[in-house]
């Protein structure tokens, strides 16, 4: 992995845990983030309760949509002597080879006639194209 590959996940990483902290409230503690070899992120922590891995599900989606940097993100989160495991995936992720729209500067705008088009309208494009 190069340096600039490396640095772009890394920044995306830390990025990723303050969404998290601020999604969840800091609610959940002591969050580590790992990459996996398949390019998930894979989130360990300790909730308070079962609303913070809720807030922190709402979170990683949040993330997810806004950002798509990782194909899926499993939280392993604890709750006392309990452990959550979830796998969220992102199936935006895998939309972003799709092509581009056509950029603003090379767009046409152009109007099409429906043929259900009411009669009325049609006697204002007669009358405008009689001018």
């Amino acid at each position: 992995m190069e340096c600039n590959e490396w640095s772009e996940r890394n920044h995306s990483l830390n990025a990723f845990n303050l969404a998290l902290k601020i999604g969840t409230h800091g609610l959940i503690r002591d969050i580590v983030l790992d990459l996996a070899s398949d390019g998930s992120v894979i989130v360990w922590g300790r909730a308070r309760n079962y609303y913070a891995i809720q807030l922190a599900v709402c979170a990683t989606r949040e993330f997810g949509n806004r950002r798509h940097l990782f194909p899926k993100t499993r939280l392993l989160l604890s709750v006392g002597e309990s452990v959550v495991d979830l796998e969220i995936v992102h199936p935006e992720y895998e939309k972003q080879d799709r092509p581009l729209p056509t950029p603003r500067p090379h767009r046409r705008i152009s109007m099409t006639m429906t043929a259900a088009m009411p009669a009325a309208m049609m006697d204002v494009i007669g009358s405008v194209e009689s001018l």
